[in-house]
């Protein structure tokens, strides 16, 4: 049959709930939107958002927000696109006036709008987060991924539509470099030997409070810089892994300095998710980490907030017991997963692999 991946949800303003995922069958890959009004018992209203020969798309996320032109909701897709050469980061959506409703694609299956500024630096884009600001705009971060080029850092890179896809005034602008990190595409780490870590940019818009408009990028970074901890398929005990976070407030067009999302210990911390309540503006960050093991190989799920990305609450415990993922069938912890929140409650996921399961 065929094979379906990389699903991720989202919700709008309305109360209807997406899913979107790839299909790969017959020869092509198919990127899927679906939309549930009532709250995933069931879906409908299929929306396909890209379609192209052999395995064409990958690294899917979604956004809602906004669609000034409408005053409806959009619903937007980013993911890279290895169906046309420079295998750009790309975007389509559709717009919803209502629950249950959805409306077409704005671009058609074949043609998905284009993000990036031609070749990657390094070798490839990859990671594209968007996110919708206050106004209806676009926002997109992604990243330059120097895939078997050796040891290198992750660019991260932000580009924003400042109307969205319908108005057709603007369109995205010049690339913007917002940070470099020595964290690689591929960086071994003892408590995830085997697949590795990246460092994952994310992007949030605050929508709520008195930042409203505020963007953040969270992402991983390693001090010092271990590059032997690349692509040597080997982990490496020399390097330090943590959570960091920069912040804009204008719109992308500068970022600030490198903020800390939890005190900094020897050992390892990764795999994080960043989330923003709607309701109330406050950011929550979850990751692994592995201060409590000497070996710096099980980890314990811990969390922080922020009223303002600037500063970070101490540390909080989210797991019942230390956990290791060492030979999980060569997937270790898999990849990232974390928190969503709505009006001051927070629901955190993770893998565990721990006792007090």
């Amino acid at each position: 049959g065929d094979l379906r991946y990389y699903a991720v949800l989202e919700f709008d303003r309305f109360g209807n709930l997406y899913i979107l995922y790839g299909v790969v069958g017959g020869g092509n890959t198919t990127v899927v939107l679906l939309q549930s009004a009532d709250g995933g018992a069931t879906f409908g209203n299929l929306r396909i958002q890209a379609q192209g020969t052999g395995f064409a798309y990958d690294e899917f996320n979604l956004a809602t927000g906004l669609e000034p032109v409408t005053g409806g909701e959009a619903v937007y897709a980013a993911f890279v696109s290895f169906a046309v050469v420079p295998s750009p980061i790309v975007v389509n959506g559709c717009i919803s006036t209502g629950l249950g409703n959805l409306g077409p694609p704005f671009a058609p299956p074949a043609a998905p709008v284009v993000v990036t500024d031609g070749v990657a630096p390094s070798l490839q884009w990859q990671l594209a987060y968007p996110e919708v600001d206050p106004s209806g705009g676009l926002c997109v971060s992604f990243a330059d991924i120097p895939l078997g080029a050796g040891p290198a850092p992750m660019s991260i890179y932000f580009d924003r539509d400042p109307d969205g896809l319908w108005n057709g005034t603007n369109g995205f602008g010049t690339d913007r470099l917002i940070a470099s990190t020595n964290v690689g595409w591929k960086t071994f780490i003892p408590p995830q030997p085997e697949r590795g870590i990246g460092a994952h940019p994310q992007l949030v818009c605050v929508r709520a409070g008195p930042h409203t408009g505020r963007l953040l990028l969270c992402y991983t970074e390693e001090i010092p810089d271990d590059q032997t901890a690349q692509f040597s398929g080997n982990p490496t005990p020399n390097s330090n892994t943590l959570v960091v976070a920069r912040i804009s407030d204008d719109q992308g067009a500068t970022w600030g300095p490198t903020i800390p999302v939890h005190t900094d210990t020897p050992e390892h911390q990764f795999l994080h998710w960043l989330g923003c309540d709607p309701v109330t503006g406050e950011l929550y960050v979850t990751w692994y980490d592995c201060r409590e093991d000497p070996a710096n190989v099980l980890t314990q799920r811990m969390s922080a907030s922020s009223p303002d990305g600037v500063t970070w609450t101490p540390a909080l415990l989210l797991s019942q017991g230390q956990s290791s993922a060492v030979g999980n069938l060569g997937q270790d912890y898999l990849n990232n997963c974390g928190p969503a929140a709505h009006d001051g409650c927070v629901w955190a996921c993770w893998s565990d692999f721990s006792d007090f399961l």
